[in-house]
Order: C-alpha cells, then structure tokens, then sequence
C-alpha cells in the first residue's frame, strides 16, 4: 500500500513523503513492524475504511511475534507502533541473525503471483511468505522465489511494488516439515492468536512428552529427545535452515525449547517442537484453557517450597525423586533449597540421627557465638565449614566473614592478547587430542589459563579474543574431514563403509567432497563403494536434493 502511494505521487522526497502520511520526515519504518500506525490510520487508512487495529493485524507480522510473549508485553509492542517513535523493534526479537543468514530477500509464489495477474490484473506481497523460516507456499507447497529486493536500504527497496519482482534463485525443496511449519504460520496470521502463557505451554510440553516416555521422574530425558528430533532430518538439511545442533550436547536448543527457560526462544522453534511432540497451534490453545495452572510449580515461592521440603525432609517414606517430582525441581535446586533452611545433608531417616545432628548444631553456634578469640583454629574451621554446609542462614547471622583484599585491577587488554598468541599452540593440542575433539570457541575456552569460570564474560572482557577464536574454529565439515584423514592413516586397509562408522558420519550425509575423503568412488553420476556392491551407498545418487541438474553432477565429479 505505501510502494503503490509511494509509486503514485511524483515528485516528493522521502522525507516529504513521511512528512505527508505520519507528520514525521525524519521517521524510520520497520518493514515488519512499522511505526506511527495512528497517523497512517488518518491519512490513508480511513480512504479505505481500515483502522489501526487492521493494519496492525493483517498488514504486520504483529500476531506471530505475539505468539509467545506475555498479554502485557504483547499489548506494549501494540502501543509503540501506534506511536510515531521507532521503539517497536526495542521490544521485539524477530529471530534472525543477519550475520549468519545472510541478507534477506523478499520472497514470492510464482503460482499465487500467475494467479494474482489472471483475476486483478496485478499482485502483492504476502505476509506468511516473508516469516523467517518459510521456505514454501503454504497453499501451492512449491518452493518460493527469492527476489531482488533486499528490505532495509533506502525507500524505494524499502518499500517496493511487488509486480517489478524478479526470481533470482529458488529457496531450499520443502520436506513434510516445512510444509506443516509453512501452514502453521499461515494459520497464525489469519485466526490472531492469543499469547501462549509459558508456564502453561510448559506444562502442555511436559504432558506429550510423558506419553512418548520421555520424561523420567519428571525430569526430560535429554539425550534420548535430542537424538529422536535429530532424526527427523539428516545433519546437512539442519545446517541448509540455519537450525543445526549436537544432539549430544544437554544445552541444545530443543532441550532449551522445551524447558522453556528463557522466554525469547523463537516461535520458529517452538512450532518445530510443537509438530515433534504430535501438537499444533490449535491444540495449544484449544487444551492451554483446560490446564490447571495452580499446579504449575515454577510459579510458587521459595518459602512455600522451603516449607514443603521440612515437611517431607525426615519422613522415611519419602525417597528423593519423589520430593523431586513432586516440588517440580532438580536436584541442584533441592539440595539449595535444603542448605538454606539448614537441613541435615545426607537426609537422617531415624529420630536418633536427628538428635546427633541437634547436638552437633548446637554445639557448633556455641563455638561461633563465644567469638574466634576463645575456639582453636581447627576446632573454629571445622565448626565454620559444617554450619557452612547444613545451617547457611544462622552463619550468614551471627558470623561475618572477612572480605579478602582486593586484587590489582586486570589489565584485560594485556591478557587479551597473550591468550590470542596461545591459540595456534592450543588448537594444535585440541587436533591432536583423543578422542577427538573439536577446535572451537569452547574448547579453546577451556584450555585457557583463566578456564571455563569466565562465561559470558569473556565476550564483554576481550571481545577480539572471541573474534580470534572464532576466525581459527573448524567447521562441521573440516572436523569431519580430520577425522576421516587420521583414521584413514591408522587403518590404511579399512573399507569406506567402516571408515563412515568409525568417523561418527551419519548415513545420510551427502556431502561429496567427505564421501570422497572415506574412499567412495564417483562412477559416472553414481557413489560406488569399492568392494561392496550391496553396501547402501552402492548407487547412491550424486545430488543433495531433488531436481539436482548438470551443474550439481559437474560439481560433485570435482
């Protein structure tokens, strides 16, 4: 609408123009999330009887980012475009890292464009086709066209007329998945969902997750989830949607996902996590209403959980995964939780324990109160690590500890760069390492002298230090390929198929040049196995994907 008024008016600045539809020239537009939706109301809105609420719900990609934020905040972000400031993106995380997706091109159907012409006479830009991740028509099911046009330069690709488009390249073939995540957005954009409250999302979670017997003791069983939704798709296709993780690593964003730790995980993801666990948006919010979120634990305080563990602490018929259960809580957060209501670790089943362990305290706090002074230093750090470890609040009380003195203040540059002078060394330990391991930001991490304590503070102290890290880090395929070329060096006798089991690659990698480096042999536009014509890859088409041309074979052959 605002390209056709743009196109319309000959003549004006961008500046005049913003002046004329938001009383603003200096307003910056989002192309997702416009701002100053009021003022547009009024100059061109009422033309055509749409009201601020309308080009908010079917002209914005509003209703998807307010998919999984809370009422409150969904309800901010509707403020801030309505306003004439740009403050809409300050509350929004679209789910896109420029860097590493590259940029983003507007996208089209060419069946929904064909159709378009054939009835009106001309054709638009659609919504469900430009959401980050969509790779297919969720009408058509036909992959999309990337066009010319890159949103966020200057005005006239900012806002451009969706009949000059042009078809630059074709996005990834869909799979089954990607069809369903297509028609899921779709579905979102057309029936404005409510925002998903996460503790019941949760809970909704953790109900189909017990069904597929993947909940144990009401703790996700982690492993067994990651490598069930890891194998939905081959390693290659992960990497190809900018989604790929290690199934062997607990941080991994399914397992994140479904814990829902932190809120700002993705709608992309979630809605992956939705159709692995047999659930869509309908069901979400047709069975959220039902769920009863009294129950929901996380929602509780710490002094009601801290009663409940001193009432089930010394019962004997309480075992500790069933406190677990029960209190909704791990085993790290239990055992805090009993340190600080000063409950005996390991847990006393019988009455004679528990008067040992009264005694104990009692003796101890009568060595603290008496003073350092008068108690023999072995007798005082005995008393002081004991009451430390099973009585925390009464020694934070009655007994301050002495602030160390501080340090010299760390000159971070000058650590910076010794660490980086250390990093040729410390990838060439980490290739040689066995088993193997892989040269990235982590293991590098953990092979510096201040060690894995740091965090995220590393990225804050020394962020060239992280740059470098990153510039020397392999990738999956470099890792692969090392692999490969050692035990090929160890075992000059092993056929390809044993080599592809002892490197870890998984059956469905596509790759050429890895194929290559196990012993594979190009025949014509076929794999061959050398040795072993009934081995799976005997006959194994060359392409990654369907409708694979010449230039893929050209490719492949080297």
């Amino acid at each position: 609408m605002l390209a056709r008024t743009y196109e319309g008016l000959i003549g004006p600045s961008r500046s005049q123009f913003a002046q004329h539809l938001f009383g603003n020239p200096r307003l910056v537009i989002p192309f997702d999330f416009p701002c100053g939706i009021e003022a547009l109301e009024k100059t061109i809105g009422r033309r055509v009887g749409l009201t601020a609420d309308d080009l908010i719900r079917h002209h914005t990609m509003y209703p998807i980012a307010a998919f999984l934020m809370s009422a409150e905040r969904a309800e901010r972000v509707k403020v801030a475009m309505r306003g004439s400031r740009a403050v809409a993106m300050n509350l929004i995380k679209w789910q896109r890292e420029p860097a590493r997706d590259g940029p983003r091109h507007l996208n089209f159907c060419a069946k929904c464009r064909a159709g378009d012409l054939r009835r009106v006479g001309h054709t638009w830009w659609r919504r469900a086709h430009q959401v980050p991740g969509v790779v297919c028509c969720p009408y058509h099911a036909e992959p999309l066209e990337v066009s010319q046009f890159v949103p966020g330069q200057f005005w006239k690709f900012d806002y451009p007329v969706a009949d000059d488009a042009v078809g630059i390249r074709r996005t990834l073939f869909p799979d089954g998945i990607d069809v369903t995540y297509a028609r899921d957005v779709q579905w979102m954009l057309r029936n404005q969902p409510r925002p998903i409250d996460a503790d019941r999302l949760r809970m909704l979670y953790h109900e189909q997750l017990d069904r597929g017997g993947l909940l144990r003791s009401g703790q996700l069983r982690r492993t067994e989830f990651l490598h069930r939704f890891f194998a939905q798709r081959s390693e290659h296709e992960w990497a190809q949607r900018h989604l790929l993780f290690d199934p062997d690593d607990a941080s991994a964003w399914p397992a994140q996902t479904v814990k829902n730790k932190a809120n700002h995980r993705s709608y992309r993801m979630h809605l992956l996590v939705m159709r692995f666990l047999d659930l869509s948006v309908q069901d979400v919010h047709a069975r959220s209403d039902a769920i009863n979120i009294s129950v929901c634990v996380p929602r509780q305080s710490a002094g009601w959980l801290r009663a409940l563990l001193q009432k089930r602490w010394f019962d004997p018929a309480w075992t500790m995964d069933a406190i677990k259960s029960e209190l909704g809580i791990g085993t790290v957060r239990l055992l805090s939780l009993a340190t600080e209501a000063g409950l005996p670790i390991p847990r006393l089943p019988n009455t004679r324990r528990a008067r040992t362990f009264r005694v104990i305290r009692t003796r101890y706090r009568g060595m603290i109160r008496s003073g350092r002074s008068r108690v023999p230093p072995a007798q005082w750090s005995a008393a002081v690590r004991w009451l430390a470890r099973n009585d925390r609040i009464w020694l934070r009380r009655h007994h301050k500890t002495p602030r160390p003195p501080r340090p010299d203040q760390v000159n971070w540059l000058e650590r910076q760069e010794e660490c980086i002078k250390k990093l040729p060394h410390l990838a060439s330990r980490i290739r040689a390492a066995r088993p193997f391991r892989r040269v990235c930001t982590t293991s590098f991490i953990a092979l510096l002298p201040f060690g894995s304590s740091m965090g995220n503070s590393v990225r804050e102290k020394m962020p060239r230090l992280v740059q470098e890290m990153k510039r020397q880090a392999e990738t999956t395929e470099e890792f692969t390929l090392r692999r490969i070329k050692v035990i090929r060096q160890l075992h000059r006798d092993l056929p390809p198929h044993w080599v592809r089991e002892r490197a870890a690659v998984d059956r469905r990698c596509r790759s050429p040049a890895i194929l290559r480096a196990m012993g594979y042999v190009l025949v014509g536009t076929r794999w061959q196995c050398p040795g072993g014509a009934e081995h799976p890859l005997h006959g194994l088409s060359v392409a990654t994907g369907r409708g694979s041309g010449s230039g893929a074979l050209g490719r492949a052959a080297g």
